[in-house]
């Protein structure tokens, strides 16, 4: 710490199950060997008190004391924490650096939303609906079933699910390759469909494999 040669990820989060907020300091650091490492410094439950400016600077620097370091300390050290204006005050006094994933997160939370997709490019976003159904039906009714059987919904024979997924991957793919018109924050989604249509790909390639039905089996 005294040599500056760690940052801090510092943040608030809550447990959705009991309702109770909590704050985490974790330490990142590179060592005299220059191998990167972490710890995590403290969690401190923070249900009690008001996550004010006030409260989260106290509660840090009572922390702080438990570890044996003092306030001056703490300005050999970069924060990098979200952009919550309580966490940005109680953090004015040292250098900070705003969390990437939080800044990604606040970027794309409004082009991907659906009331904005489906008003600006209903097709797509009525092919990434299917997309998602496909992926939840996936993992959802797949996890008591042998690695080697892919059931497909009772409602929907397995060439129109197959076909559901090419038309998916189809349109996903024309975005990803036209992207400069669709928008360049597409792309993801599109290489996610990509992704998916090629499990029905790989699927068709795999020798032995056969449609019986509604499931897609490994022939005995």
């Amino acid at each position: 710490m005294k040599e500056g040669r760690w940052s801090m990820t510092f943040d608030m989060w809550t447990n959705d199950h009991k309702k109770i907020a909590y704050i985490t300091a974790m330490a990142h650091y590179v060592s005299v060997k220059w191998e990167l490492g972490s710890l995590v410094l403290f969690t401190s439950d923070f249900s009690p008190e008001k996550k004010t400016r006030d409260n989260i600077r106290k509660e840090f620097v009572r922390r702080s004391a438990k570890l044996g370091t003092d306030e001056g300390m703490w300005s050999n050290v970069v924060f990098v924490k979200d952009q919550g204006a309580n966490v940005i005050r109680a953090l004015r006094p040292y250098a900070r650096m705003n969390c990437c994933a939080h800044v990604l997160n606040t970027v794309f939370r409004y082009p991907f939303d659906n009331r904005y997709l489906a008003q600006g490019l209903p097709d797509l976003f009525e092919q990434l609906q299917k997309s998602e159904s496909c992926c939840d039906f996936l993992q959802t009714e797949q996890t008591d079933r042998p690695a080697t059987t892919l059931c497909v919904p009772e409602d929907m024979h397995a060439v129109e699910f197959k076909a559901s997924l090419d038309q998916v991957r189809a349109k996903l793919g024309s975005v990803m390759s036209g992207q400069a018109r669709a928008g360049p924050g597409l792309e993801s989604h599109a290489r996610a469909g990509l992704g998916l249509g090629s499990v029905m790909g790989r699927a068709r390639a795999t020798p032995g494999l056969k449609t019986t039905g509604t499931d897609w089996a490994r022939a005995s």
